[in-house]
């Protein structure tokens, strides 16, 4: 009869417990929808019935912070910053908040948390930050927020890609222009990614031995659709240890 009565209280305990954990998944899903969302009223009565949410993660281990950042829901992201969410939160691919808001070019999100002093060069597991992901997508406002900030203008992806790099790749004239300004380093793969061809000569003409890398040149150009920088490559097929080396300028 004891046995009995134990088995019963223990399963009544187990039951008790998933009933716990599958309430807090299911706050978790909806705090996570309304901060995405915007619904600030919404997830101020989520935290006013129960604080720890504001730290809860969904089944990427984002936080509420990660989506109101990512979708650029400034009020949102005050109040979550005013109830203690942790700025640098990663998810399960080491992203955070800040790296999500200047990817989408969310300005005054990427000041609230430059503000509460957000890790401006943390990196993800595939080595994106925020500076690399703003200057890719064109962001030029994100990306001078960022550099204010210390943001290191030269760093690098996985790839090897610098954010100059990233910038002129896709088209983003005006960002090159403000990361040279800022003094970012600037090689002739950066300009034939730019499809820079004036750039690309003028390079090669101060060093001609800059040749011998020819064929790395060509694969940037052609993985980037840089026709002309191609075409006048392999025009140039001079050879680097002649004194009479001429090339088609």
């Amino acid at each position: 009869m004891k046995i009995r009565l134990l088995f019963s209280i223990v399963r009544c305990i187990g039951v008790m417990m998933v009933v716990v954990v599958l309430n807090n998944l299911a706050f978790c899903d909806v705090i996570h929808d309304a901060a995405e969302k915007g619904d600030l009223t919404k997830v101020q009565s989520l935290l006013k019935d129960n604080h720890e949410l504001v730290f809860s993660k969904d089944n990427y281990h984002r936080t509420p912070l990660h989506v109101a950042a990512g979708a650029g829901n400034k009020e949102v992201v005050a109040l979550l910053l005013t109830n203690k969410a942790e700025v640098d939160a990663k998810d399960t691919t080491l992203r955070t908040p800040l790296l999500n808001a200047a990817e989408n070019g969310h300005g005054d999100v990427v000041d609230l948390l430059l503000a509460e002093k957000a890790g401006v060069n943390a990196k993800s597991s595939w080595e994106q930050n925020p500076l690399l992901l703003a200057a890719a997508n064109g962001h030029k406002d994100v990306v001078a927020l960022l550099l204010a900030h210390d943001a290191d203008i030269n760093t690098k992806n996985g790839h090897g890609e610098t954010p100059l790099h990233l910038a002129a790749a896709n088209g983003h004239k005006d960002v090159v222009e403000l990361l040279l300004a800022n003094k970012a380093d600037y090689s002739i793969l950066d300009a034939i990614a730019g499809d820079e061809l004036d750039k690309v000569k003028a390079f090669i003409k101060d060093n001609p031995k800059l040749l011998s890398d020819k064929d790395a040149f060509l694969r940037e150009a052609a993985v980037h659709g840089r026709q002309d920088v191609a075409e006048w490559l392999l025009q140039n097929k001079a050879d680097i240890n002649s004194k009479d080396t001429a090339i088609g300028f």
